[in-house]
Formats: structure tokens, sequence, C-alpha cells
């Protein structure tokens, strides 16, 4: 195990394993704490909640030995003493990802762990120690890949968050101090804060804004910003706001948007006629608002969308006629396309936009859409003509939630023009299909040099299928031409490709 003594083959370890394994890597033996310590404080504070107590404990009080010894005496003046051991490293040097909100919670922990009184003297004692600490890290990185905020009802925490000047200065900030912000039930935050932070960072190019009200101090930070790229707009008030300060400053820069409601905003009404993001290459649209495909989908319906290469489109009740028009402005690039609705205005329309993905969407490798009674007899052709695709779902799209599908000649005519990159085939509505069909499918697909392909659905559990049924597709499954899997298990294949839209 000597290969296991060299850094590189360390560091080759290291960048695959979570924050768990990685801290229980610091206790190995010295050389690999050596090598370990920097991948682990570059952001110690992923999946906190999964440590325990002293863990946790651990690392807040690693920082507070890191404080210059006369700061730790002025804190703790007072005080029953408080023994740290001397800092083998930096720490503070390798942090990148910054949690406003979690370090201020470790502190509360760690301070009722060591002392006990009462709240107000708590509030001073943990608002100090954070303030050392923020101030010692912002002052030991020049710049850092995120900042996290989350509101936090607390007491102590709130008197900092409207005393935000203490914590930004001319000494421990720069204009480029954070490439990511996470704004976390941001209405809750008073716009001071949030406009320190449209201050010192005019370089973020990644913002997500959850449960935000638009205050003075949001409208400025995303004014501010000068290269902002990708933006999550998650349930949030005055959407119609961001939106035209999206289009109105950030329209030649953006490259990817999401936007996610769950209920309706009377501001949508405010939306402008058209908002024009030509440049975005990836769009993502979830809303179960009933009025969101005519407050919101229709502004995107009048630009030409010269990059967009993932569409993510999930909302409540739109017209078929938008989705179409939408299609057919992407540009013929788009890789990824995820087309769902729980209700359409204009089932005239089923057809044509699925002809439309069809002919617009060459370049497919995912696909996730609905089929219906009128279109069903389109699979064969989609997965004939979309040749690149690696994995694709269907679910319905009838108005009879209660109709079955027969595929008894679609599914083995869909064998013959399977083509080789196809690994998944989701049909996620209710079909069925003898064994002699589901047979000819098989064998159709080995023809095809089709292997390691799964059919992922539940029409053929255990109580749909016959012992003929089941014969099949255990004898395909060892060949190693395709696989069954129940979808009701809620498990998809390992090789899964599906594109990840989270930041």
């Amino acid at each position: 195990m000597h290969f296991l003594q060299l850094p590189e083959c360390l560091e080759g370890v290291f960048k695959h394993l979570d924050n768990k394994s990685l801290y229980q890597c610091l206790f190995v033996n010295r050389f690999w704490s050596q090598n370990v310590v920097p991948f682990f404080w570059f952001n110690p504070f992923l999946n906190y909640s999964h440590f325990t107590e002293a863990s946790y404990i651990d690392i807040i009080e690693t920082y507070i030995s890191c404080l210059p010894k006369k700061t730790r005496g002025q804190l703790f003046v007072n005080l029953e003493p408080v023994v740290l051991t001397t800092p083998s490293f930096n720490y503070p040097s390798y942090l990148r990802h910054l949690e406003f909100t979690i370090i201020y919670k470790l502190i509360m922990r760690w301070t009722t762990r060591r002392f006990k009184f009462n709240n107000k003297t708590n509030y001073d004692l943990e608002n100090q120690i954070f303030r050392e600490i923020w101030n010692m890290l912002l002052s030991s990185c020049p710049s850092f890949k995120s900042l996290v905020l989350i509101s936090l009802d607390y007491g102590g925490f709130n008197e900092i968050l409207h005393d935000p000047h203490v914590l930004f200065t001319s000494t421990n900030c720069t204009r480029g101090l954070f490439e990511k912000l996470d704004l976390f039930h941001s209405y809750c935050m008073p716009s001071e804060i949030i406009n320190c932070f449209a201050q010192i960072s005019t370089q973020t190019t990644k913002m997500r804004i959850t449960n935000s009200d638009m205050n003075p101090g949001m409208d400025a930070l995303i004014r501010s910003q000068k290269n902002l790229k990708t933006v999550a707009l998650i349930n949030c008030s005055n959407l119609s706001k961001v939106l035209q300060i999206l289009h109105e400053n950030h329209s030649s820069n953006l490259i990817e948007l999401t936007i996610k409601e769950k209920e309706f905003d009377p501001t949508w009404n405010e939306v402008g006629p058209v908002i024009s993001l030509e440049n975005l290459q990836i769009l993502t649209l979830n809303s179960s608002a009933i009025v969101f495909s005519k407050q919101v989908l229709e502004k995107f319906l009048f630009t030409t969308y010269k990059n967009l290469t993932v569409l993510d489109v999930e909302i409540h009740s739109p017209h078929i006629s938008q989705l179409v028009t939408l299609l057919q402005n992407t540009n013929n690039k788009l890789v990824y396309l995820r087309l769902l609705w729980y209700y359409h205005k204009d089932p005239e329309n089923i057809m044509l936009l699925t002809k439309t993905v069809i002919q617009c969407c060459i370049n497919l490798t995912l696909l996730t859409f609905k089929l219906s009674k009128e279109t069903i007899h389109l699979l064969p052709t989609i997965l004939g003509s979309l040749i690149l695709l690696t994995e694709a779902s269907f679910y319905n799209a009838s108005s009879d939630a209660s109709h079955i599908y027969n595929l008894e000649e679609l599914l083995p005519e869909c064998g013959k023009v399977l083509h080789w990159p196809l690994k998944y085939l989701g049909l996620l509505l209710p079909w069925t299909i003898t064994a002699e069909a589901l047979e000819i499918f098989f064998k159709n697909a080995e023809a095809n040099m089709i292997k390691e392909f799964y059919l992922y659905t539940d029409s053929l559990d255990s109580g749909n299928v016959s012992k003929e049924h089941q014969d099949i597709l255990d004898m395909y499954a060892s060949k190693g031409v395709g696989a069954y899997i129940a979808a009701r298990a809620n498990v998809k294949p390992e090789n899964e490709h599906a594109y990840d839209i989270k930041m």
C-alpha cells in the first residue's frame, strides 16, 4: 500500500470523498492529515447535519483556536478558562465555501456546551465570537466560491443582520468576494445586509434566491452584478420585477435561468410584454399555479434562443400551442428536454407538439414527454428519429387516466428502430402486451445490437405478468440485452445520464 503514501495518489482519492469520510481521514496518521486538510477545510460545513455533535463542535473550536491569543483573551475575560490546542495549520486560508448561518449555529452550540448563563449574555458572546471569526475568514481568503445565508429566528442572529456594516469593512472585503450567493428566506432579512452584499461582491456569477421579497437591497444586489450567468428564483414574490432587471441588465451574460413557483403571485400581471434572454443555455420553468402559463410562460415565447441546450418545463395548465412555439424557438440545439404538464387546454395541438419534438429536437440525448391516445402511435417514430437518445421517459397525456394502452404492435416496432446509445426507456403510462409481442420486442432489440438496456415501468410487475412474460424477461436479462425495472421501486439504473439542474 506504498502508493497511499504518495501525495498525488491521496489527492486523487480525497477529491472523491464526502466530508464525513474526509473528516475521518484526518485521524489516520500525520501524513494523511497533512494531505487531507486542504480538502476538508475547503468546505467543512458541507452536509454538516450528518456529523456527530463532537465533530461540528471540533470544527468551530478549531476556528476559535485560530484567532489571535489576545482576541481570545478579550472574548473570554471573566469566564471560566478556555484551553485550546494551538492549530497545526492555517485552517481559515483553505475555506472557499462560507456558510453564514451554519457558522452562527455552531457557535451557539459551542457556547451552550461551554458556558451556562442567561440569553442576553449568550447573545453578546455569540455575536462577538461570530464577528471575530467572520473577520478572520474574510481576511484570510481574497475570494470565496460561495456564500450561503439562511434566515434564522433567533435574537442574537437578528442583531447581527441589522448591523451588517461591522461585518463588512474595507480591510476584509473586495468587490469580487463571492462567486456564488445562496439566499434562503431572504424576505426575513433586512435590506441593509442584502445591500452590503451588493457593495462588496459585484462579480457574483451564480445566484439562488429562495422565498424572497424584492426589497431595495435585493434590487441593488441583482443590478450591481457585472458577470451574472446563473440565476435560480424559488418562490419569489415580485417575480416580474426580478425578470425585468434580468432583462435590462443581464440579457447578454445570463446562460441559466430557473424559476420555480408554487402559488400565484399578483405581480405576475406586471411582467413585461417580452423577456428577451436569447443567450440562455439552460431554462427551467416549474409551477403548480394555474395561471403561470399565461402570465409568465407567455413572456418567453418571443425570443429565438441561439444556444439553448436544456429545457425543463413542468407547469400546471399550458396551452399546448405555447409549448410548440417554445420548441420552435430553440434553434434545434436541445440535448435535454423535459416537458410535463398537469392539464392542457388545447388537446387538438397534442399531435402538433409531438411532431415538433421529432422535427425540432434531433440532437436530444434525454427526453421526458407525454403521449396520448392520439399520439401513442408515434412512439416508434420518436425512438427511430432521435438517434442520439440515451434515455427516454413517457407519461400519460390522455384526459382519461384509466385508459390502458395496447402496445401489442407498437413495442415490437420500437425494438426494430432502437439505436445503440439508448440505455433507458421509461413507459410510465398504463399499458399491456402479450408475452409473444414482448419477446419480439427483445428479439428486435437484440438484432439491433442493443446491450445493457433498461425497460422501466410499473405495468410489468408481478401482479400484471404471466410466467411466460417473466421467463422472457429473465432470458434476455441473462443475455445482457436488457432488463426490466419496476417503476414503483423508484430506482433508476446506475448509469442514468439525467441532467442535474441544481446549482
